[in-house]
């Protein structure tokens, strides 16, 4: 999601990820992150076989498009594998005006 933020006349954009283990095995020192830089939160440190995890990340841009790309990498526990997964996003915002005229009056003439 992409919205104006009027104080730093930049778009402020917020998104979520969703991280899976679909393996066969536990998956450690997980590390996530963002081409954008985006702070993280929600990124576990263990990710168990089923388990998912919701990331959320947040950064600020000139403007409203927004392309971004997490990835992370981890490590299985039992067989020490490393794996690396990527996922691209794009978010389109469709800038509207932050006020609106809901009335119109005219001056009387005399």
């Amino acid at each position: 999601m992409s919205t104006f933020n009027s104080a730093t006349q930049q778009f402020d954009v917020t998104f979520t990820a969703t991280l899976a283990n679909s393996g066969k095995e536990t998956l450690s020192n997980v590390n996530c992150s963002d081409s954008r830089g985006a702070p993280l939160a929600g990124v576990p440190s263990n990710v168990y076989v089923g388990m998912t995890a919701l990331i959320l990340g947040t950064y600020s841009q000139p403007g409203a498009a927004a392309t971004d790309t997490i990835t992370c990498s981890a490590k299985g526990t039992a067989s020490g594998s490393s794996v690396t997964a990527k996922a691209d996003a794009v978010c389109w915002r469709s800038v509207s005006p932050a006020s609106w005229v809901t009335g119109w009056s005219s001056p009387r003439n005399g």
